[in-house]
């Protein structure tokens, strides 16, 4: 069996890969079958194209992705530098009681504030419905999808609100009862 990635079926599809990986294209065989060589040899020759073109597109997408990380190292190393003096400087804030419970603070206003979001998306939601209905939508239709998906989902978007208003708001006020009650707050 000859050696194929000697063949020049197999640089062919190898330089063909390796060109549209670069110039951003997807995957295309097209010129496999576009030589006469390949219909006089069949199968074979179009299968060795294809491996060729495999590998010639599979290393030009690791090189161009080892070209983007190495680019983007010195920004990394930034950002980490940067990270680092803003860590040590603000320590002693994060640390501190009064700062947790600003945060904590923080996130009971915004869970007050995603259950609003939520519930205004479900009445947005049972709104588009009804405006398919006055659109013309027919009844039986429109009875099907009120029922069976909008009511359904609905009441999903209620039950995630009740959770947030049972459990999650009530544990971020323990913890800010804690917080308060600590001597050193």
């Amino acid at each position: 069996m000859p050696n194929i990635l000697n063949s020049n079926d197999y640089k062919r599809g190898f330089e063909d890969g390796k060109t549209a990986a670069m110039a951003g294209k997807d995957k295309s065989y097209i010129r496999s079958g576009m030589s006469l060589k390949f219909a006089i040899h069949g199968s074979h020759a179009i299968d060795t194209y294809n491996k060729g073109y495999n590998d010639g597109y599979e290393t030009a997408m690791k090189a161009k992705l080892a070209s983007e990380v190495s680019q983007t190292q010195p920004i990394r190393t930034e950002i980490i530098n940067n990270n680092n003096n803003l860590n040590s400087t603000s320590m002693a804030r994060q640390t501190s009681f009064s700062y947790q419970i600003e945060l904590a603070e923080g996130l009971k206003s915004y869970l007050h504030g995603f259950q609003d979001r939520l519930g205004a998306v479900a009445q947005n939601y049972q709104a588009k419905g009804n405006e398919l209905h006055d659109a013309q939508m027919m009844d039986e239709t429109f009875e099907d999808f009120a029922q069976n998906y909008i009511a359904s989902t609905v009441q999903k978007i209620q039950e995630l609100i009740n959770q947030i208003n049972e459990c999650d708001i009530p544990f971020v006020e323990k913890y800010i009862d804690y917080l308060e009650s600590n001597p050193s707050a």
